[in-house]
């Protein structure tokens, strides 16, 4: 019983696999096989010793049992509360690079991690057993929370540095646990963004199945620095196979948590899924891959697929508008209680009707060179209405965006899409705000039906068109 409360409590197994099969917590040990298990893990033996004095209480068993563990054991860095703590929140994170990260916080050249990398609890409890680093007189597990912390969306990234903050309360470790998470990934080009393109396509036996490809680019720099971006890389390749919505998203976690991703921050990685119109109203930024929704990680977009593969008379109006829509000042469709077609306003709204109504007037009108450049759909798209949107792209907008429920407050929410009340927003800093806005409506946990749970920002960046048939041709 106690082998059982001590695991329970340190997340792991005290007696570790033996080549002969042997041992385990359902048999009935040996005593001196039972110490030298315990001593193979510091934390392990500690705790034994605090559960022994849980079950008997305070008395000479207690005692005597704490006596001897003190006197050849240094007690935990962490208490209870705080490793309890520290290993529920970590219970559920995965981060396929443990191993680097536990050799990077660590100073015993030539140590590798024993524990189960996909066991982060059996993983802190080896760390804690180091002592302070020579270079800085940082614990090790502190910096390796630290750096965990750091590939975490801020609001989970905050709640693990502000626990590890008690283990380094000096000015002096403070101070060199930010120079260690500034250096981890090592130089790092400021502003740099990366794409992630996911490709997703119907069946066509059957709609509950989707064919998915995903490919990493690295893009140019903002502000009009120039430099070639580089080749797109697969990360998940095209196959003859069809997945289920919970499929894709397990593929989608393994491909974003992958080596070719892992020094880039979320932050600063545009997940941009390519759609038919048939799909384009899929909730794709809230979808969870982990422990988080991907709109509360990453810059969330969708790209139209039927302008890639079925409009390409659109290519030349669509080009000529990107560069407008850059300096297109979003804030002033913030708010509008009524919303009407403007067509002399660069960022306006369109809505169904008006497009059923007069679908060449609507486009005479937005195809214009001075015609809008960005549009608010009143109605969401749907594959039996979704004549706003087909004119829209026929008429090579570049931005849209909607509420995929209509019971969100689209014209009142909007407002807190801009970063300060009255403060302009440029369309082109939409992915950026539409990030920063589900963050914040997730850490103040607004309800299911705010607009930030229902945002589609259908962002088609002009400068970046590829070839419909490649790469993201299906498999014959």
């Amino acid at each position: 019983m106690c082998i059982q409360f001590s695991e329970k409590e340190i997340g792991e197994a005290i007696f570790w696999p033996q080549g002969d099969g042997a041992g385990g917590s359902g048999d009935d040990p040996d005593m001196l096989e039972l110490a030298d298990q315990l001593l193979a893990r510091d934390v392990a033996m500690w705790v034994f010793a605090y559960t022994i004095a849980d079950i008997y209480g305070p008395g000479e068993i207690a005692d005597a049992m704490r006596s001897a563990v003190s006197s050849h054991l240094a007690e935990p860095l962490l208490g209870r509360e705080q490793r309890r703590e520290l290993h529920a929140m970590c219970e559920n994170l995965t981060d396929p690079d443990v191993p680097r990260l536990f050799k990077l916080s660590i100073d015993h050249a030539g140590h590798n991690l024993q524990s189960d990398p996909s066991n982060l609890c059996a993983v802190l409890n080896e760390l804690e057993q180091f002592p302070a680093r020579a270079e800085d007189e940082l614990p090790p597990i502190a910096v390796f929370v630290h750096k965990l912390a750091s590939a975490q969306p801020p609001e989970f990234g905050d709640r693990l540095r502000a626990l590890i903050a008690d283990l380094v309360p000096r000015k002096l470790q403070a101070d060199a646990l930010e120079k260690v998470a500034d250096g981890q990934r090592g130089p790092r080009r400021p502003g740099r963004i990366h794409y992630c393109a996911i490709h997703l396509e119907p069946d066509t036996m059957d709609s509950g199945l989707y064919y998915l490809s995903a490919f990493i680019q690295e893009g140019p720099y903002p502000a009009g620095i120039q430099e070639d971006a580089f080749p797109a890389e697969p990360l998940i390749e095209p196959d003859d196979n069809p997945c289920t919505e919970d499929q894709i998203r397990t593929r989608i976690d393994q491909a974003l948590n992958s080596a070719p991703l892992s020094q880039i921050r979320p932050d600063e990685l545009r997940v941009e899924f390519y759609l038919p119109n048939s799909l384009i109203d899929l909730p794709v930024d809230q979808w969870r891959v982990g422990v988080v929704a991907l709109g509360v990680r990453y810059q969330v977009v969708v790209r139209s697929l039927t302008r890639l593969r079925e409009l390409a008379g659109s290519y030349r109006d669509w080009q000529a508008k990107w560069p407008q829509a850059q300096q297109a000042d979003f804030s002033g469709v913030a708010g509008v209680p009524d919303p009407a077609f403007r067509p002399a306003e660069r960022v306006t709204w369109l809505t169904e009707q008006a497009a059923v109504n007069d679908p060449e007037q609507v486009y005479v009108a937005l195809v214009r060179p001075d015609g809008p450049v960005c549009l608010v759909l009143v109605q969401p798209p749907a594959p039996d209405r979704c004549e706003a949107l087909l004119v829209a792209l026929t008429a090579g907008i570049p931005v849209l965006l909607w509420a995929r429920n209509p019971q969100a407050d689209l014209p009142g929410s909007l407002r807190g899409l801009c970063p300060v009340a009255g403060a302009p927003l440029l369309v082109r800093d939409l992915p950026v705000q539409a990030l920063a806005f589900r963050r914040s409506a997730s850490a103040d946990r607004v309800g299911d039906d705010h607009l930030a749970r229902h945002l589609t920002l259908l962002y088609d960046d002009a400068s970046r068109i590829p070839e419909p048939a490649a790469p993201f041709r299906m498999p014959s």
